[in-house]
């Protein structure tokens, strides 16, 4: 169901009352409506929102909104959802009018689950505080989900807590890897790839185009498809964060998995590539240039193996061998001169 202000807020106030309610967590519900990429932008940014509303549940509702850090107008489009999103809806316009750096920056280089103040040691700056008592949010400050993607374009999905609101470590890890996955679906939208292979819910590889055709591509395709299909089970409310950890953003750094019906109604799972986009840098393979895009912003190696459906320590031999391609002593020395070579 998705709904908005203006159209229909006694519904909207029934959707958000019902959290209080027998409603359970269920965050494999939000991948599931991250995963529907068929759907107009606006149609799939509500979706991702009603099912993010465990999370996102400020009283004046939440947002969710697609951005382009190198488009003057940073939002690109915005849904809301909640009695009164209009005053989170107020405080985002003053916070990204004129697209100012420190707002850039945090799209890419911020933390990808969490509550703004984190991103500035503890404690909002001034002018934050400013846009947001202007908005009629004075003492609240954004949380926000941000999605991690090096070009600079995706989504962000916000609401508000008070001021020095704490989250729990498990929440954090676990809404941190389904912006991961939103992240994933954003760049199925815009790519808009075929399938190179076809699976049952099974795992069992019913077609495969020549890149999905050798045994490790339908191993690792196999695999993942079991792993959703578990946490899609009893483990989505058995132990939801599990689940989210079952399932991977992408397969062997290639494929996302997606359903996909026949004319009969049966269920398939189709794989379409959907590695990151990254720049040419050195001569990095592509595997090395994406895992050290995912360095740059900050990301742990076991995030970025979650992100690339690698090993950690795939993720470590990737980091090592792009050092010595660039002449970089240090994991650091490696990320200032991409962050350097990026302009940023």
């Amino acid at each position: 169901m998705a709904v908005e202000m203006g159209r229909n807020p006694g519904a909207l106030i029934r959707v958000y009352a019902r959290r209080r309610g027998a409603m359970g967590e269920d965050l494999v519900s939000v991948l599931e409506a991250a995963y529907r990429v068929d759907a107009d932008e606006r149609a799939w940014l509500e979706g991702v929102l009603v099912a993010a509303r465990q999370r996102f549940n400020h009283p004046w509702g939440a947002l969710a909104f697609t951005y382009d850090i190198s488009k003057s107008a940073l939002v690109q489009t915005s849904v809301g959802v909640g009695p009164n999103h209009a005053a989170l809806s107020a405080a985002n316009d003053l916070m990204t009018r004129g697209a100012p750096d420190e707002v850039r920056r945090g799209l890419i280089y911020g933390t990808t689950f969490g509550a703004a103040s984190g991103n500035f040691g503890g404690e909002l700056p001034a002018p934050l505080s400013k846009h947001l008592a202007e908005a009629g949010l004075a003492g609240f400050e954004p949380l926000g989900l941000v999605t991690p993607n090096p070009t600079g374009r995706g989504v962000c999905v916000t609401s508000a807590v008070p001021v020095g609101t704490k989250i729990r470590q498990a929440d954090r890890a676990a809404w941190t890897r389904i912006a991961v996955h939103l992240s994933a679906a954003f760049r199925l939208r815009e790519r808009k790839t075929g399938p190179e292979a076809i699976l049952s819910p099974t795992g069992k590889v019913e077609h495969a185009e020549e890149n999905a055709k050798s045994k490790d591509a339908r191993d690792a395709l196999r695999t993942m498809a079991r792993a959703i299909e578990r946490a899609r089970g009893k483990l989505r409310r058995n132990d939801p964060h599990e689940a989210v950890e079952l399932w991977r953003a992408l397969a062997a750094g290639r494929w996302s998995l997606l359903d996909h019906f026949d004319h009969d109604g049966r269920r398939y799972l189709i794989a379409r590539r959907n590695e990151p986009e990254t720049r040419p840098w050195h001569k990095l393979t592509e595997r090395e240039r994406a895992v050290v895009a995912f360095a740059a912003m900050g990301h742990a190696n076991k995030l970025i193996g979650y992100e690339l459906g690698m090993g950690t320590s795939a993720v470590s031999a990737a980091l090592t061998s792009a050092s010595r391609k660039v002449g970089a002593s240090s994991r650091m020395a490696l990320i200032t001169a991409y962050r350097q070579d990026d302009g940023s």
